[in-house]
């Protein structure tokens, strides 16, 4: 028998490749088995709706929007969902197993060290964070829900009464309406006693503050080892839920700043009272997770002196200077912690910040409310900014005379990629005086040295001054920033364009160069020490979420700061003081059915690449490039109609074969290597390299027994390959390729290829290219596909917020426009990626990069 008096499937039991090993657990919405995957060799978690109520439209629904809801999230602290499927009858979802005891259980010797109290709670605000975002509240949190793993990892359980938000405004989508139905009719309550929020009680709304009150309550047992609401009955914990509020936390922990507003703020009656959302809340446990925290009383609780109700604290000011406990890892003492300002408080992205010479102003350039990016000045003090005016424009850098930099005529292209003409202006304001073109980032040294980055026909330079080469590559680079003394320039040095996994490197004026340390993900931000004794930058070790660290030009590196969601530094003045900007950063996946009014989010995690779609608009295939998956990328597949997301393999995904069996991907070592991955069942296969260092981007040929191959040799040569994937060297087919935008797509009979930057087709018998009619010189197009006949070649705007994605005739160059994608949100969207047509228009992907981000000051950063 299951715990719950019904009838377990017994050990050896079988439902499609899955084998039940021992129950593990049983409750209202299915039973929960340890199961062996036969085809992987792996022990996994199958939860079954039991036969007695697969009958029940209301269970089988609770069933599917738990598979939904979960197969829509990638976190770490999510279970991740692996199959779903019905077995004679038997519905089942298979999840990962997660080896580690229920917070129920570690709550029955009572009351958590506040430290490990805070960093499971920490974890656990992060997961909901990810759900939220997608629209998901959980609605059922509670400890018996919260596993914590082997090494203090902390996974969310059981969606079995997961919801999705309706949007503001807007009228529920069809899951939602059928959530809504099926979930808060009325008289209808769903949730724990004890850890249900007041409008839970009293069968309102919910939305994602409804879990950050069951957190709470959850946080008050783990410190006070005490449930945060009791009563002899339901009704009466119900009563005290709405109308009492939870006796102090001990006194030790009422001595830590913050903790109990923290506690309380959660467990506020009313909603709008609460924190507003996980990603808040999260930030404001790991700060609290970071201080010197007590050890928590062995006393029992009822012997504990009581003290009156800790007041509700009030709330931050608007530029309140708060000091935060952030850990600093090279510090050996904790007693002076560093302080943040918040500068920024509009809807958008901060794309680069610098102090003018003085340190009394900020200039910063960003994109706000769903508007081309401009450049403020902000008096430090003051929450007021003002725009200069300059429309279009990225701030590239503020010169020691007080002259900006600025990029106009920006291209729409992700942000640290975007071509401009670099133009000077005084800060005062004036008309801008252009200096250079296709410049990508640009800093000045004290001496009046200029130095820029520029792309042109596939390569990035590295000139000092303009017209000087330093540095040439077919990769790319970013964030040039001079030495205080101006002798070496620091720069990341990115493999292929435009991932950001990069290298900090630094170079002299006569060109020397030299790599500082590893690669590194998300490398968005470079600062000197102003005594040019470290650098400073922001990086990922993995995924996003970068730190702070400090390079040594002998290559020590060692953190500086971390936060939850990221520190990208943007520049530190001579007192110490630092600029950076914290972002929500996503990269997120979308689908278009033939004549939709709105989009359908395919995205998996927080940064997830289109790479391809089939033929027939059923499938995408992506790469998922953050936190979710780490550094080594993940290679997936999924349904266009929102059905789980199954990962192939590591790396980063190129093309799916004409019948859709295989996904072409590249790894990410160096050298890297080409494989075949199975989309079904099979084995994954590696391509002989040959000559290839570095793959860049690769096509399937018509027959499925073919490729197309861009890559680079140890000489840095970039050209085309054609390789048979039965064995065999890849054969060089187009010499000097001219390419940059990761984007590569073969006509339907094989003879031709298209390669970002669109301009030409090459053909594949001679390597000759051949412009394509109708596409002006000014235009940065991608090829988004081909029609079935190959007679239109369909293409869409590099990096544009909007794309119109166009049909080209390639015998006349007429063209017609399909469609002008237009995301329903526009908030914080800084461009389009990928866009795929599938086959003569069935539908389209795309991949949208939206930053919601703001800008700070810390002082006492060491």
């Amino acid at each position: 028998m299951t715990p719950s008096g019904r009838s377990a499937l017994p050990p050896g039991t079988r439902l499609g490749p899955y084998e039940i090993l021992a129950p593990l657990g049983a409750g209202g919405m299915g039973d929960v088995y340890r199961a062996r995957d036969t085809r992987l060799g792996r022990d996994v978690a199958l939860k079954t709706l039991p036969p007695e109520f697969a009958s029940d439209p209301e269970r089988l629904s609770r069933f599917d929007i738990e598979a939904r809801a979960v197969s829509a999230l990638s976190d770490p602290h999510v279970v991740t969902i692996y199959d779903v499927g019905v077995h004679e009858g038997t519905p089942f979802v298979v999840f990962e197993l997660v080896e580690g005891d229920t917070l129920r259980k570690r709550l029955e010797q009572g009351a958590l060290p506040p430290a490990t109290a805070l960093a499971i709670a920490t974890q656990v605000a992060s997961g909901l964070a990810a759900a939220h975002e997608r629209g998901i509240v959980h609605r059922d949190l509670k400890p018996e829900n919260i596993v914590v793993a082997r090494g203090g990892r902390v996974k969310i359980l059981d969606f079995g009464l997961a919801k999705r938000m309706a949007e503001e405004g807007r009228p529920p989508s069809t899951d939602t309406a059928t959530i809504g139905a099926a979930l808060t009719s009325p008289g209808s309550t769903y949730g724990t006693v004890g850890y249900m929020a007041p409008e839970q009680i009293r069968q309102q709304s919910v939305d994602g503050r409804t879990d950050l009150f069951a957190l709470g309550a959850i946080l008050y047992e783990m410190l006070s080892g005490h449930r945060a609401f009791q009563g002899a009955t339901a009704a009466d914990i119900q009563m005290a839920i709405l109308s009492t509020e939870p006796a102090p936390l001990p006194e030790t922990l009422l001595r830590v700043p913050g903790l109990d507003r923290v506690v309380r703020r959660s467990l506020e009656k009313d909603p709008s009272a609460r924190p507003q959302n996980a990603r808040d809340l999260a930030f404001d446990l790991e700060l609290l997770a970071s201080s010197s925290l007590p050890a928590v009383s062995t006393e029992p609780a009822r012997r504990r002196r009581s003290r009156s109700a800790f007041l509700t604290s009030m709330g931050l000011g608007a530029v309140a200077v708060v000091a935060l406990a952030w850990a600093l890892t090279h510090s050996a003492s904790k007693a002076v912690q560093p302080e943040y300002q918040r500068v920024t408080f509009r809807n958008g992205a901060v794309h680069d910040a610098r102090f003018t010479p003085d340190a009394n102003t900020i200039v910063y350039s960003a994109e706000w409310d769903g508007d081309s990016a401009s450049v403020y000045t902000a008096q430090i003090g003051s929450p007021e900014t003002r725009p200069l005016g300059y429309r279009n424009a990225m701030l590239l850098y503020v010169s020691s005379a007080g002259d900006l930099g600025i990029g106009i005529h920006t291209t729409n292209q992700p942000h640290l990629t975007r071509l401009g003409t670099l133009a000077r202006v005084p800060l005062a304001g004036g008309a801008p005086r252009a200096v250079v073109d296709s410049v990508v980032s640009a800093d000045w040294a004290h001496d009046g040295t200029l130095a820029v980055l520029i792309a042109s026909n596939g390569r990035y330079r590295l000139e000092c001054p303009p017209g000087h080469v330093l540095r040439e590559t077919p990769g790319w680079m970013s964030r040039l920033r001079f030495a205080p003394d101006g002798s070496r320039i620091a720069f990341f040095d990115h493999r292929i364009f435009p991932d950001d996994r990069g290298t900090l490197t630094v170079i002299d004026r006569k060109g020397a160069s030299k790599a500082l340390g590893p690669t590194f993900g998300s490398c968005q931000g470079i600062a000197w020490r102003p005594d040019g004794k470290e650098i400073w930058f922001s990086a990922a070790p993995g995924g996003l979420g970068a730190k702070i660290f400090a390079a040594t030009l002998d290559g020590s590196i060692r953190t500086v700061a971390e936060s939850p969601g990221g520190m990208r530094i943007t520049d530190i003045a001579t007192d110490g003081r630092v600029l950076f900007v914290r972002d929500n950063h996503r990269a997120e996946l979308y689908w278009l059915d033939p004549g939709a009014a709105e989009e359908r989010e395919l995205s998996w995690g927080d940064w997830s690449v289109l790479d391809d779609v089939s033929a027939d608009g059923r499938t995408v295939l992506f790469s998922e490039e953050g936190n979710a998956v780490g550094d080594t990328y993940a290679v997936c597949i999924r349904g266009t109609d929102g059905s789980p997301v199954v990962k192939l393999g590591a790396g980063q995904a190129s093309a799916l074969s004409p019948d859709g069996r295989y996904a072409l991907a590249t790894t990410l070592d160096s050298p890297t290597d080409l494989v075949v991955l199975p989309t079904g069942t099979g084995e994954t296969k590696t391509l002989p390299r040959g000559p290839i260092r570095s793959h860049f981007q690769a096509a399937w040929f018509p027959d499925g027994r073919h490729v197309f191959v861009i890559g680079e040799d140890s000489t840095g040569s970039v050209a085309g390959y054609m390789q048979n994937i039965s064995g065999g060297d890849p054969r060089p087919v187009i010499k000097n390729v001219a390419f940059t935008a990761g984007n590569v797509r073969l006509t339907p009979d094989g003879r031709y290829v298209a390669v970002s930057p669109l301009r030409n087709l090459y053909s594949l018998a001679d390597g000759t290219p051949s412009e394509i009619p109708g596409i002006a010189s000014n235009e940065r197009l991608f090829c988004a596909g081909f029609s079935r006949d190959g007679r239109e070649i369909f293409v869409a705007q590099i990096g544009a917020r909007r794309p119109t994605v166009s049909a080209i005739d390639l015998r006349t160059g007429s063209r017609r426009v399909i469609r002008v994608i237009t995301p329903r949100n526009p908030a914080g969207i800084l461009g389009s990626g990928i866009v795929r047509v599938a086959g003569d228009g069935r539908g389209m992907a795309f991949t949208a990069d939206r930053n919601l981000s703001e800008l700070y000051i810390a002082r006492g950063l060491r």
